[in-house]
């Protein structure tokens, strides 16, 4: 008999520790509250685009690993490019790859032009100006300022001269690609929507053999006994949780939770037509920190309509706003156009809709929610493998978390 292994979430870290478990032999139970897996491989439809309300790209080189495995259980093959980011600050624009010497004068004159290597983002706090720490605040106005800029901008946009010394994945990664040492893509299928993977994904699922329980509510404090009905529960020798954890937390640490809850946001996306732009043809994204938008936060290209007007561009804003949005878009519509008309190009503003809500916790809140799920775990003596993750984590994280997942001794 084939020892069995149990999956609570079918997210894509969910889906991936699925894939591995199989590939080791396991019989494998995919459980998950809701009526699909892939809940961020969703689509909608704005202003005539289908769009990602999730998962926008796969960074490659970065998760070349599970771009291959998607390419080899479906039926696309998908498209690799150039990734080109800018920075949007106050009223310049800053590509990714700049030196020092290519930003602005205001943030050049108060940033080290020699190499310099920091542990965490808060000792770049300690070598910059205060002058550049006040515009920091001053042009990013979203919910606390320093707080949430620091991890919105300086991680991505540190020059090319600047490293963070960290372990994680991630910020080795963005400093490969500052160094020039990484020549950085993304992928995404052909159509651009993930959701086009989904049924090809689930199809490919089945035929391995891994067992899917949808909509299947867990008592999460007693998971061996629920999944009874579902599983013979005596041989299973991998319990894992591979959903985000607030439902844990919820047990492990109220408080917690209530404290995330206080820093909520809602993601409001729209598509504006433009024309004679001030962004680049090569940008794929461009992060803005400006107080004539304050509440915008990204621009992406969308594909180039066919039989529109050749002169304009369209493209995807997206809006981080405080709490729960009240679907008033006046303040962003006017936002938009400060922006834009300050620039010297004119824009036209088509519907809003929002994507869904994020979190900005203060410093040391997920040290603390981590280590208290850890602590609940071992106190109820439950025998889940977890990797504590709380909201969204991007793709080449949910390949990292379900290795790591799968490797974990068994007690």
């Amino acid at each position: 008999m084939k020892n069995k292994a149990c999956i609570i979430g079918a997210g894509l870290a969910g889906v991936l520790t699925a894939i591995k478990c199989s590939e080791l032999g396991f019989e494998v139970h995919l459980c998950d509250k809701s009526s699909k897996i892939l809940g961020n491989f969703s689509s909608i439809k704005l202003s005539g685009y289908n769009i990602n309300p999730g998962f926008y790209c796969i960074e490659y080189p970065r998760a070349s690993k599970l771009v291959n495995l998607l390419q080899k259980i479906t039926s696309s093959q998908g498209n690799l490019q150039k990734q080109e980011r800018y920075l949007f600050l106050k009223d310049s624009l800053v590509k990714e790859s700049w030196p020092i010497s290519r930003w602005p004068k205001f943030v050049a004159d108060n940033v080290p032009h020699e190499h310099k290597a920091y542990h965490t983002i808060d000792d770049c706090q300690n070598d910059l100006s205060s002058d550049l720490i006040e515009l920091f605040k001053h042009e990013g106005s979203r919910l606390d300022p320093w707080d949430l800029n620091r991890g919105h901008v300086i991680p991505w946009f540190l020059p090319y001269n600047i490293d963070l010394l960290s372990n994680d994945e991630g910020v080795k990664y963005r400093n490969s690609v500052r160094a020039g040492k990484i020549d950085d893509h993304f992928y995404q299928p052909i159509d651009r929507l993930f959701s086009s993977l989904a049924a090809d994904i689930e199809v490919y699922l089945k035929r391995i053999g891994i067992h899917l329980h949808l909509n299947c509510n867990l008592d999460l404090k007693n998971p061996i006994q629920s999944l009874h009905p579902l599983i013979h529960t005596d041989a299973i020798s991998k319990l894992i949780f591979a959903a985000p954890c607030q439902s844990l937390l919820s047990y492990s640490k109220p408080s917690l939770l209530k404290e995330l809850s206080t820093t909520e946001f809602t993601r409001v996306v729209c598509v504006g037509e433009v024309w004679n732009s001030f962004i680049p043809l090569d940008m794929t994204q461009t992060l803005v920190l400006s107080a004539l938008a304050p509440n915008l936060t990204r621009i992406s290209n969308l594909p180039k309509s066919t039989g529109g007007n050749i002169a304009s561009r369209k493209y995807l804003f997206e809006f981080q706003v405080p709490g729960k949005w009240n679907l008033s878009s006046d303040f962003l519509d006017s936002q938009l156009r400060n922006l834009f008309e300050h620039m010297n190009s004119d824009i036209v503003v088509y519907e809003f809709i929002a994507l869904g809500s994020g979190f900005k916790p203060p410093s040391g809140w997920y040290t603390s929610a981590r280590n208290s799920v850890y602590q609940w775990i071992n106190s109820q003596n439950l025998k889940y493998l977890i990797d504590p993750y709380f909201g969204p984590i991007n793709m080449a994280k949910a390949w990292l978390m379900s290795e790591s997942l799968v490797n974990t001794p068994i007690d």
